[in-house]
């Protein structure tokens, strides 16, 4: 990060440190590992039930604010998305049996959309989540372009 590039270590220190502060706080961490979908950011769930959900947000925000939210940005912005093999797999066979043709040869959903074409975005996208949601039942996944 001294060069001003943000590694993929650097970005799991600061998840790290994020948790840590969100202990600070009482609010329990749970890393859920990278996103399989795209590969560019570190799923993770805080929550205390004994706080009020305006308090917990506000812990939440400003720890990550202060430890996560630049590094996380820089890191997405120069990293390229690459989704987990098996949901990518899943994905095209979903489309393939829509009739939808892919190259087989993309790597992300931005991949799936210029292959499949801008007219079957919603399909692709209803594909990768049902995929995603199949391979993954118990993580929360953001789908989306």
């Amino acid at each position: 990060m001294a060069d001003g590039s943000v590694s993929r270590s650097d970005y799991e220190q600061a998840v790290k440190a994020v948790g840590e502060c969100f202990a600070r706080y009482n609010l329990r961490f749970t890393d859920e590992g990278w996103d399989p979908v795209g590969n560019q950011t570190i799923d993770f769930t805080f929550g205390n039930p004994e706080l009020s959900d305006d308090e917990v947000l506000g812990y939440g925000d400003g720890c990550q604010k202060v430890y996560l939210e630049r590094i996380q940005e820089s890191f997405v912005a120069s990293s390229e998305p690459v989704m987990d093999p098996a949901i990518l797999k899943a994905s095209q066979n979903c489309l393939s049996k829509q009739g939808i043709q892919t190259t087989r040869n993309e790597t992300n959903i931005e991949d799936l959309v210029a292959s499949a074409g801008k007219a079957a975005f919603d399909d692709v996208l209803k594909c990768v989540k049902e995929s995603a949601q199949t391979l993954h039942p118990n993580r929360s996944l953001n789908i989306g372009v």
